[in-house]
């Protein structure tokens, strides 16, 4: 029964997270934690408030919308975080990472996919229609539940099929493909239709 203003509510957030962050890694100066900090409430509550149908009423628990599990906001970042991680990882260890965009290097791996891999890349093919829908119904939480299941398949994903330490360099690169397919996708899509943005670490 309590109501609070969106910038207030986002101020304690910001404090909750950062004081998470802070318990983790002591180290980090304090513009970095405030960084994260800020972009993990603005991801909390922009997917808290959107999760939910239009006629539902909300009663928001700060627990639920900061934690990395689950249908939330961090839950969807960490997804993206992690992939581009991997990434990184393989940029260090002098691996080439497949270009998303390059129809070429597609052709040559599909051979190779995964079928976890397609199914991590086609529920991004659903997006539009999605989209389409919660224009045509003014329900976000479609769109919203549309990418936690594509961060689901790739959590999926990530957790049964190596990816790094994969001997088989052909499929090694396919997976590559599939997590810079779905970072890409993951982030321009949080950004674009949820405005959410995603920190670099968590």
């Amino acid at each position: 029964g309590l109501g609070v203003q969106a910038d207030a509510l986002l101020d304690l957030l910001t404090e909750k997270a950062g004081a998470e962050i802070r318990k983790r890694e002591p180290g980090l100066p304090q513009e970095e934690i405030m960084g994260r900090a800020r972009d993990l409430s603005v991801g909390a509550l922009r997917y808290y408030m959107v999760k939910y149908g239009r006629t539902a009423v909300i009663p928001f628990d700060f627990e639920q919308a900061l934690a990395f599990e689950g249908d939330t906001g961090p839950y969807l970042q960490y997804a993206c975080v992690r992939a581009e991680a991997i990434l990184r990882k393989a940029a260090a260890q002098g691996i080439a990472i497949p270009d998303p965009a390059d129809p070429a290097q597609a052709a040559e791996l599909l051979p190779a996919f995964d079928e976890e891999g397609w199914a991590v890349l086609s529920a991004f093919l659903r997006v539009p229609v999605q989209v389409k829908a919660a224009v045509e119904g003014l329900d976000l939480n479609l769109v919203a539940r549309q990418l936690y299941e594509a961060a689901q398949a790739f959590h999926s994903f990530y957790h049964h099929f190596p990816v790094l330490q994969e001997p088989d360099a052909l499929k090694r690169r396919a997976r590559l493909l599939t997590v810079a397919c779905f970072a890409r996708l993951l982030r321009q899509n949080l950004r674009d239709l949820l405005g959410i943005p995603v920190p670099e670490r968590m």
